[in-house]
């Protein structure tokens, strides 16, 4: 049986592919056994890399295959992983609720009024106009 079931999906789109653009026309038949050969040791070696997961039926590689399970790391999550990651998840959920009721400023904003062409403070320039004003009578 091939890597991809026994219906060898890939192989077949492949020799459909060949056929549209004939990149095996013209070749001989001893050339054709051998590359169906060849193209099946290629699979067989390959196969040794992937697991087929029972439940879903899809092939997965090493790192996607939960070896304690017998099924692929979908349908059969790693325990220790899944553990890490609710860690992870609550810790930086405490972090924020932390933040949220920690007080960071506690001194006073004051809101004062500036004058956009001099840039003093309007407080001290009324003050300057009236002195000014007085001056003047």
């Amino acid at each position: 049986m091939s890597l991809f079931g026994k219906y060898r999906a890939s192989y077949s789109a492949r020799r459909g592919a060949d056929a549209i653009s004939g990149t095996h026309v013209g070749k001989s038949a001893k050339w054709h056994k051998e590359h169906e050969k060849a193209f099946e040791l290629a699979q067989n070696e390959a196969k040794k890399h992937f697991h087929r997961c029972p439940k879903c039926t899809k092939w997965v590689c090493e790192n996607d295959w939960n070896e304690q399970e017998g099924l692929c790391i979908v349908c059969a999550p790693r325990v220790n992983v899944e553990v890490a990651a609710a860690k992870a998840a609550k810790a930086a959920d405490d972090i924020k609720k932390k933040a949220q009721n920690t007080q960071v400023f506690d001194g006073e904003i004051e809101s004062t009024k500036h004058c956009v062409q001099c840039v003093i403070s309007l407080q001290e320039k009324e003050n300057f106009v009236i002195i000014a004003e007085l001056l003047l009578i």
